[in-house]
């Protein structure tokens, strides 16, 4: 009987061990993932993660020199980097600045509000709000417009929103069409995938050459 409980009580701890590293890996799709900076102009088609990338730097263009200087300083290039891209773009200001800046351990709200870049270029007019947890700093900003305060806002309100303004700007979509691609289930990752191959003809990495193999690293 002693055998039998402890076989349980080992595989019951083997369970929650393995939910755990499940729950971890499926919240971090691209945790850790480190991506080569040629993904912004090469990217690999069929790989969502390095058509938003390049999305986003179509969206936002920064010159090249610039960006491969700071491009490997970003942990988590897949949610930082079109954050970068997109205040570095609105604010006028070179990226590396703003980037040295984020580095003094700013979060992505003080980052934006320092280079006065206004709610008005980040949020989207839609008819239908969004919901949890976007819907609060949207329906501020609809309260509020350009005097929304740093308080009512996050980081991944501003990811969230950033993603919505580079895909609309690659994609020559209006962001309200965007947003509801999104609203009614469409990931960004697929939404950019779609919008790169009909730009290109629909090809694929076998026949387009080499080059995309090397995205990640």
């Amino acid at each position: 009987m002693r055998v039998l409980t402890s076989l349980a009580r080992f595989l019951g701890i083997v369970a929650v061990a393995f939910v755990s590293v499940v729950v971890i890996q499926a919240g971090s799709a691209h945790a850790g993932v480190r991506f080569n900076v040629d993904v912004l102009w090469n990217p690999d088609p069929d790989d969502g993660a390095q058509v938003l990338l390049h999305a986003t730097n179509e969206a936002f263009p920064m010159p090249r020199e610039r960006v491969t200087t700071v491009f490997h300083e970003i942990g988590d290039p897949y949610d930082d980097y079109p954050v970068l891209a997109f205040i570095a773009y609105n604010a006028h200001v070179d990226i590396g600045t703003v980037w040295a800046y984020k580095r003094k351990g700013k979060d992505w709200v003080n980052v934006m509000f320092h280079f006065g870049v206004p709610p008005s270029a980040l949020f989207v007019s839609v008819p239908q709000p969004p919901g949890p947890p976007y819907g609060r700093a949207y329906g501020h900003w609809r309260k509020h417009g350009n005097r929304l305060q740093p308080d009512q806002l996050n980081g991944d309100d501003i990811r969230y929103w950033v993603r919505v303004r580079a895909l609309a700007g690659y994609g020559g979509m209006a962001p309200a069409r965007v947003y509801e691609m999104q609203r009614t289930g469409q990931r960004c990752d697929a939404i950019a995938v779609s919008q790169y191959k009909q730009k290109h003809g629909g090809g694929n990495s076998k026949s387009k050459g080499k080059g995309w193999g090397h995205g990640r690293q």
